[in-house]
């Protein structure tokens, strides 16, 4: 896979934007329980989509990218595996919040913690993944970048 610097940090900081404008909007769709701002939350769940799917995408470049006999590529490499758990994790929150919402009349707090933990969490792990990328570039030894 050939990608020069300006290519990965460019999807790097994309990466970075999306996910923070998918963390405001997530924790807002939670706080703001209404259906009159629709378009609001579909357009929140676009931005989510996309953002999960770049990080999806980055943790591939990065597979391909890190050299991994680095100390530096050592740790990179496990956080985007650590991340690949968390997404899996993540799903289950989400599925226990779909589920709780469903079937119990009043939801439970936990219910949306973990929701939201999950929704935070992916966003985090895309941030901090995305600045390593970004910070490492310059160093030589980590990417196999141009």
């Amino acid at each position: 896979m050939k990608i020069n610097k300006l290519q990965l940090k460019t999807f790097c900081l994309i990466i970075i934007v999306l996910n923070l404008i998918s963390t405001v909007l997530g924790v807002l769709y939670y706080a703001l329980s209404t259906t009159r701002l629709f378009w609001l939350w579909n357009l929140q769940g676009i931005i989510m989509f996309i953002s999960w799917i770049l990080n999806l995408l980055l943790i591939y470049i990065n597979d391909r990218v890190l050299i991994k006999s680095d100390t530096m590529g050592k740790k990179m490499n496990l956080l985007s595996y650590g991340f690949l758990a968390f997404i899996l994790f993540a799903m289950l929150f989400f599925t226990i919040h779909s589920l709780t919402t469903s079937f119990i009349d009043p939801p439970m707090i936990i219910s949306y913690g973990l929701a939201l933990l999950a929704l935070i969490g992916i966003a985090i792990f895309g941030t901090l993944l995305a600045y390593l990328d970004i910070k490492n570039l310059g160093k030589r030894g980590v990417l196999k970048v141009e």
